[in-house]
């Protein structure tokens, strides 16, 4: 949960980055934002995953500047940041159970 907490508020300030530099380049954008990336039936880091995908796949849309490349890639490492913890720390946990019975068949 601390891992998703972290990425959720680095991924808001990433967000409005991107939206305030392309605005300031192209003009004020009018057009709703529509979430294309479904995290039903998925895991939090195949969902990520998935968006990770998709920002990639799509960043070209913006055009070819620089400076919303360089926050595009920020936000792209936050997504890699989370994936790893997520993946990592989840697979290293050890259950209640075999936490409370660890040394006692010894």
């Amino acid at each position: 949960h601390l891992a998703l907490e972290e990425f959720y508020g680095n991924a808001l300030d990433d967000v409005d980055n991107i939206i305030e530099q392309y605005q300031g380049i192209c003009g004020v954008v009018d057009e709703p934002f529509v979430n294309t990336i479904s995290g039903e039936g998925k895991t939090e880091p195949e969902y990520l995953i998935a968006l990770k995908n998709f920002v990639e796949q799509n960043k070209h849309i913006l055009g070819e500047h620089s400076e919303l490349d360089s926050a595009i890639d920020d936000f792209i490492g936050h997504i890699n940041s989370t994936i790893y913890k997520l993946t990592t720390f989840n697979e290293n946990v050890m259950s209640f159970e075999s936490f409370c019975y660890e040394n006692y068949n010894d």
